[in-house]
């Protein structure tokens, strides 16, 4: 699971700024879709996921919303409306 790994990643490197480009980033270029994907940039797809905590430092980020394409298909309370 990546939120396990970059916790532990984390408690090696002790450097937030070398590990979220090992998780996000560096995953795209080796797959060669960094010009998709990867990093926020100006003209990429605008896919994020974002979290009420610090995912590097907690297991128990919970996940508030998320934007694939730069359109929200998720927020906070959404899985209700899914019973």
């Amino acid at each position: 699971d990546v939120l396990w790994l970059g916790i532990n990643m984390m408690r090696i490197l002790k450097d937030e700024r070398k590990v979220l480009p090992m998780m996000t980033y560096n995953p795209a270029k080796l797959l060669s879709i960094d010009d998709l994907t990867g990093s926020i940039e100006e003209g990429k797809r605008a896919d994020i996921v974002l979290r009420d905590k610090n995912p590097l430092e907690s297991y128990q980020a919970k996940i508030i919303s998320t934007y694939m394409g730069g359109k929200q298909i998720y927020k906070e309370g959404d899985e209700f409306r899914c019973i």
